[in-house]
């Protein structure tokens, strides 16, 4: 619960920067510039983002296991999380993209939405599966409330974060951390040198494929606005 609100936090906290800028563009009929913003900033998220829940996900059993011998049981309630968060940062920023339009009233009705899928999900989920129905039924209301909010971002500004830079973001990520998760899933005993395998070889190739990448993901802009926020 607390890696995924932290990568949530992370998320609102770049929609929160950009949404001055969103704003602005969509008030001045600035459309596109508003697309090539909002597709940028969901590949950073994608790019910052993939590789926690990916290694999360392979690595669910050992990343309980510092909690306790009794954690570990949970663990099919992580991968479900972790697969979760990978759909929702791929969507994007969903809900502030369609409060920048000032589309405050279809929010509302979002989130009323979100809720009655999570509450509808539980009531059939729980009984049968468990904790793991409860992960499935928020995954689906969260789910529920992006995809909602990003067909509406795109029938009133034809705007959508589901661009070249996600795609790219998100091959990255995938090809990094899914091959060297799958073997050392199958040659290695669960714990630690697995997850750490995992996170440093996936690390060498992500970083290697990033350089590649820097151009058409604007990670130059990226380290900049991170040097000058540490800074301040």
């Amino acid at each position: 619960g607390r890696l995924i609100l932290a990568g949530q936090l992370l998320m609102i906290a770049a929609s929160q920067a950009t949404a001055p800028q969103l704003t602005a563009s969509f008030a001045a009929g600035r459309n596109d510039e508003a697309r090539d913003l909002l597709r940028t900033v969901s590949g950073w998220n994608v790019t910052l983002l993939w590789p926690v829940f990916i290694c999360l996900g392979f690595g669910a059993t050992t990343a309980l296991s510092f909690f306790g011998p009794g954690f570990t049981d949970g663990s099919s309630l992580v991968v479900v999380l972790s697969v979760a968060m990978l759909v929702i940062v791929a969507i994007g920023g969903g809900d502030t993209v369609l409060t920048s339009t000032g589309a405050s009233l279809a929010s509302l009705v979002n989130h009323v939405a979100a809720l009655a899928v999570m509450v509808g999900a539980s009531l059939v989920l729980l009984p049968a599966v468990g904790l793991v129905g409860a992960a499935v039924a928020w995954a689906l209301s969260r789910i529920t409330l992006r995809g909602l909010a990003t067909v509406q971002v795109w029938r009133i500004r034809r705007v959508h974060a589901l661009g070249r830079p996600v795609l790219l973001a998100a091959t990255a990520s995938a090809v990094a951390y899914g091959p060297v998760g799958v073997a050392v899933t199958v040659a290695l005993d669960p714990g630690p040198l697995a997850l750490g395998t995992n996170v440093v070889v996936g690390g060498i190739l992500h970083l290697g494929i990033l350089t590649r990448l820097r151009t058409e993901l604007d990670l130059d802009r990226f380290l900049t606005v991170f040097a000058r926020r540490a800074r301040a």
